[in-house]
């Protein structure tokens, strides 16, 4: 929806659908962290067993996708609220 503002050149509905999107990886971000914190108290760790391993692997590769997103979002909504 963003892009779509941006190419319609509507003013500040563009940065503001940016920071709708990052708000919602800042939500699954914290909802990430909640949720290995819990299974570390529980003494839950990557070396459990192979799906913990797994778990742990490819949400953690997800996290960083979203944390970069995240830079990528909140750098593109910056600008376009300058340029509006």
């Amino acid at each position: 929806m963003a892009v779509h503002a941006a190419r319609r050149q509507r003013g500040r509905t563009t940065p503001m659908l940016l920071m709708l999107a990052f708000v919602c990886g800042l939500g699954f971000a914290i909802l990430k962290i909640i949720e290995y914190c819990e299974k570390f108290a529980a003494g839950i760790t990557v070396t459990s067993n192979d799906f913990y391993t797994y778990y742990f692997v490819f949400t953690g590769i997800h996290f960083v996708h979203v944390l970069i997103g995240m830079g990528v979002l909140a750098f593109m909504a910056r600008h376009t609220w300058a340029d509006a």
